[in-house]
């Protein structure tokens, strides 16, 4: 699943993700859901890549409780020329 972030800064912002970062419940069985990883996205844009990618992490486990799924998750910033 890609969660476009295009728009946030003057570059693109792509996070892509399986299952195991969106799908989590938390204690009320709602799940992380795409949604609030575009929310957290762009909450986290100025940072940097690893930053971000820690940041959707963070953000799951605190959602979730744990990360007991398998979790894959690739965070790139392209730069387009001017």
């Amino acid at each position: 699943m890609a969660v476009p972030g295009a728009g946030l800064l003057p570059t693109v912002h792509e996070s892509l993700c399986v299952q195991g970062v969106t799908a989590p419940p938390n204690v009320h069985r709602e799940q992380f859901s795409p949604g609030r990883l575009s929310l957290t996205v762009q909450a986290a844009a100025r940072l940097g890549v690893a930053e971000i990618r820690d940041r959707i992490l963070e953000e799951v486990e605190s959602w979730s409780g744990s990360l007991d799924d398998d979790v894959t998750l690739v965070v790139a910033r392209y730069h387009p020329e001017s």
